[in-house]
């Protein structure tokens, strides 16, 4: 059995494979046939032949996808997903199958308690339109298809967003789904009231520079008081990633079967953390079959259990002095 198929079979509560099986048969894949990875493994002195765990298989700095064209084997680009900013800030994924992309994003939030073809799905996300091609609003996108939403996606426009959920509200008893960046969210709570337990609210994203960042706790308060009978919960993704995180009404994100999260030394990359401690966020997306599946992130975080991560923010150049984290763990 090919090794897509292997991950496919992750989402099965019966499937065969274990997850490390499967990230060890891709990091040999990739350490092979990625020639950026492959150099870099070269460069750090790695023997590809001595890993044997999930711990051990080195995570490459996802800066890589700013710098370098990332595939493993040579194959015809379908897509390329760009990061928020602008010039060479921007970090490219290569896509070689969008309905890769597209079955892997549908599994996961399934798997959270979502049956998209049965939910109208609303998009506020107006710095992700304006940048264009963003893998969020793809994602986004293909699940308003599958709805046969009309219409889905918001800019600034509040009031067309207002007047449509109550028109839907008041003729359907459908599940809506409202994915919006966090800052349009919030100034869209601060302007119009919608309290129905009908509703969801997902935001993602942060503030784009346009407030300060928040706590989920803090977001949550201020979205709740706009949607005060909805589920409110986030999503964890980036551009880097075909894999998402979705959080419970905790904040704790919950690891998707395709993507483990390992949390790194913020001075020693090399070694993880253990649970409950902050560190760099490292992850291993097996959905990036394609490209490269071992990242080491930008985020901070740290693990609650094996199932469960917490983002805390980003990664500074006083962290990796070593100074200390404005951070006091629970």
């Amino acid at each position: 059995m090919e090794i897509r198929e292997q991950i496919l079979h992750l989402f099965s509560d019966d499937s065969p494979f274990s997850f490390e099986d499967v990230a060890i048969s891709v990091f040999r894949y990739q350490a092979t046939h990625n020639l950026t990875y492959k150099a870099y493994l070269n460069a750090i002195g790695v023997n590809v032949e001595y890993i044997k765990c999930l711990e051990q298989i080195p995570l490459a700095p996802i800066s890589f996808f700013k710098n370098h064209s990332i595939t493993s084997g040579q194959w015809n680009t379908e897509r390329i997903f760009l990061s928020s900013g602008s010039g060479g800030d921007r970090s490219a994924h290569h896509i070689k199958d969008l309905e890769w992309y597209e079955d892997i994003s549908l599994k996961i939030i399934g798997q959270r308690g979502y049956d998209i073809a049965n939910t109208t799905v609303l998009a506020l996300l107006p710095s992700y339109l304006e940048n264009g091609d963003s893998s969020l609003v793809h994602m986004v996108s293909h699940f308003s298809k599958l709805s046969q939403t009309n219409e889905a996606f918001y800019l600034y426009n509040f009031t067309d967003l207002y007047h449509r959920l109550m028109n839907l509200l008041s003729q359907s008893v459908q599940p809506i789904l409202l994915i919006g960046v966090t800052f349009a969210l919030i100034d869209f709570a601060n302007t119009y009231k919608i309290d129905s337990d009908q509703l969801r609210i997902c935001f993602t994203g942060g503030m784009k520079n346009r407030r300060r960042e928040m706590t989920f706790d803090e977001v949550k308060q201020q979205l709740g008081d706009g949607f005060p009978s909805s589920r409110i919960f986030s999503e964890y993704g980036m551009t880097e990633l075909l894999s998402q995180s979705y959080s419970d009404e905790t904040g704790y994100f919950i690891m998707p079967p395709s993507c483990r999260i390992i949390i790194k030394e913020i001075n020693d990359p090399f070694s993880a953390c253990k649970i409950g401690k902050t560190g760099q966020v490292g992850l291993i997306d097996l959905a990036n079959i394609d490209t490269l599946s071992f990242i080491l992130s930008d985020d901070l975080g740290r693990l609650i259990d094996k199932d469960h991560f917490e983002i805390l923010g980003r990664l500074t150049n006083s962290d990796l002095r070593g100074c200390t984290l404005l951070y006091n763990p629970s």
